[in-house]
């Protein structure tokens, strides 16, 4: 994956990130080739502390030069 998101894709992860963004950050979720998204900050949250979010997956949003593996994310206490 590389530069911007594109639109969201359906099946898998998807069901899981499908809310709509509600914070300026969106964030946007890489897997196998798929990506999904936007999702906001407590949906990312969810999904990284409940491990549906896996280190290997990737991540952007705005500010980010590229995509990131999702384990080089540190998240600031809620």
């Amino acid at each position: 994956m590389t530069g911007q998101p594109a639109g969201s894709t359906s099946g898998g992860l998807a069901e899981a990130v499908m809310a709509p963004a509600q914070s300026p950050i969106a964030w946007y979720l890489g897997r196998d080739g798929q990506q999904f998204g936007p999702v906001n900050d407590a949906e990312f949250r969810r999904l990284f502390e409940s491990g549906q979010l896996l280190p290997t997956d990737l991540v952007w949003r705005e500010g980010f030069d590229e995509w990131l593996p999702a384990a080089t994310i540190q998240l600031a206490p809620a």
